[in-house]
Formats: structure tokens, C-alpha cells, sequence
């Protein structure tokens, strides 16, 4: 199987279907995006881990904060969330 943490899964995915082994090996990747979905759709792509990266920038930005003004932080609020998604619960 595959798992890619970072970029180039556009071109993973053009390998494994002009290969023609799209189907026969099991591939995760991250950060659902148009062309990480079209993957799933079309089976190539098994799972995406998917994160908010909005939500990552602002927590690094209110964990900074209260570091430098000596404030507690909001534990729960600092959770970042990971959504996994398969070709049948896609949002």
C-alpha cells in the first residue's frame, strides 16, 4: 500500500491509473482537496485524513497569545479535529 503525508498525490494518482493497478493497491492520502476527491470517487484513493487548516492557524495564533500574555488556555478548544473520509461518507 501507499500513504503520502504531503504533496504530490495529483501525480500518485496519475501513476496508479495509467498503471492500471489503481484498484489492486491501497492508497491514503491527506487533505481533501478537488483532485484528492476525484481520487476517492473514482477508487484510487482508499482514505483521506483531513484536517481544518484554518483551525490549526487559529489555535497556533491563541496558543501564542496566551503564552505571551500568561493566560491559561481552553484545552477542549485547542483540539484539533481529524476527519476520515471514504468514497461513501464524503461531505
Amino acid at each position: 500500500g501507499l500513504y503520502n503525508v504531503g504533496g504530490g498525490t495529483k501525480g500518485i494518482v496519475s501513476g496508479l491509473e495509467a498503471s492500471g493497478r489503481q484498484h489492486d493497491i491501497v492508497f491514503i492520502a491527506h487533505e481533501l482537496t478537488d483532485p484528492t476527491r476525484r481520487g476517492l470517487v473514482r477508487g484510487t484513493i482508499d482514505a483521506i485524513i483531513n484536517q481544518d487548516p484554518g483551525h490549526e492557524v487559529r489555535s497556533a495564533v491563541r496558543v501564542l497569545m496566551a503564552k505571551a500574555d500568561s493566560v491559561p488556555l481552553i484545552e477542549s478548544q485547542e483540539r484539533i479535529r481529524i476527519d476520515i473520509f471514504v468514497r461513501d461518507n464524503l461531505p
